[in-house]
């Protein structure tokens, strides 16, 4: 179910949301919780649309996500801006929407952002995210620790591994090798867009396969990416030998 809280609501307890979804418009408020768990599917959603409120939870207030959503939705006539407390992600698939206003930007900052789980993961997601201008942003006043430039557990837009940079923070990986994967070494973080056949034991640090291509390696060959992390965006096949993570 849906609750919508339009008022401020100053109760000091924890705030555990599952499977349903809690909406803070208007005058809406929970800026006493001591902490926010959002799980089983469900969504806090912090809406801006109507009325502008940088206080909608205590900047406080820590953040589990598992297999849980944050909306951001920021204000027409305004900038909007959010600050919460340290995210930990406890599970699943996780994904944090940005909506900025019209010809304003909308930002979002948290303390930090860890795995409490090695098998959660995260999308960042909005129109041109982590980009200057009136776009959508991320920031963490603790920068998540990169390898290898990337945080092999998030993307962007579906599309790219996610980066951390000072000036727009979260924002969509750029340096990728595009060449043959032959080619690549153990700190590349690998974009391919063609087919590709690997010749002998090859160590990435990720992966992503950019489209309807295959990847396949010779006979007795291991495919090994050092950080875990791996993309798909069509319809692909992986069909090395080995293909290890770590």
């Amino acid at each position: 179910g849906t609750v919508t809280f339009t008022n401020a609501d100053t109760f000091t307890g924890t705030t555990d949301i599952q499977a349903g979804t809690v909406i803070l418009s208007n005058g809406g408020e929970l800026s006493g919780t001591s902490s926010v768990t959002v799980s089983g599917g469900g969504s806090l959603k912090l809406d801006n649309t109507t009325t502008n409120d940088a206080n909608r939870v205590s900047d406080s207030a820590a953040v589990s996500l598992n297999q849980g959503t944050i909306d951001f939705t920021g204000n027409g006539s305004a900038d909007s801006g959010e600050t919460i407390g340290a995210i930990t992600l406890s599970g699943g698939v996780n994904k944090i929407n940005i909506t900025p206003g019209a010809s304003h930007a909308a930002v979002l900052t948290a303390e930090s952002l860890t795995q409490s789980n090695t098998q959660a993961v995260i999308e960042f997601s909005g129109t041109g995210f982590g980009t200057s201008g009136n776009n959508p942003r991320m920031f963490f006043t603790t920068a998540p620790a990169l390898t290898n430039g990337i945080l092999p557990y998030a993307v962007v837009n579906g599309n790219d591994f996610a980066g951390y940079d000072g000036t727009n923070g979260i924002a969509p990986y750029s340096a990728y090798y595009t060449g043959d994967i032959n080619g690549a070494v153990s700190t590349d973080n690998v974009k391919i867009s063609a087919t590709n056949d690997i010749t002998d034991n090859r160590t990435v640090n990720s992966l992503i396969v950019a489209g309807n291509y295959n990847v396949t390696g010779a006979a007795g060959t291991t495919l090994t990416v050092g950080s875990g992390g791996v993309i798909y965006t069509g319809n692909t096949t992986v069909s090395v030998p080995t293909l290890a993570f770590g």
